[in-house]
């Protein structure tokens, strides 16, 4: 399982997306719903050059603060992903 530890304070904002600058990536107003969090969880792509393209995973980032309660948290998934073996690609092209 992907897990960033870090001992940065982490945040969840609500906002809509036209309040982000295209040219920038910043906020044109902060958004008014910021809240403290001690993790979060989100979906990444995870590619290479020299093997199978594994897809979106998840990845979680966790205050170091919140290690232990984090970890305590976790609970196996009710349905488990194939082994990594089982994954089909396409070979590149030559």
């Amino acid at each position: 399982m992907p897990l960033l530890v870090t001992n940065a304070a982490i945040y969840t904002a609500r906002y809509r997306p036209a309040d982000v600058s295209l040219e920038t990536g910043e906020f044109v107003a902060l958004p008014k719903e910021i809240e403290p969090t001690p993790w979060v969880r989100f979906r990444k792509a995870f590619t290479s050059d020299s093997g199978p393209d594994l897809g979106d995973r998840t990845v979680f980032v966790v205050q170091a603060v919140s290690l232990v309660e984090f970890l305590r948290a976790l609970k196996p998934a009710m349905v488990q992903p194939a082994p990594a073996s089982v994954h089909f690609f396409r070979p590149r092209s030559p």
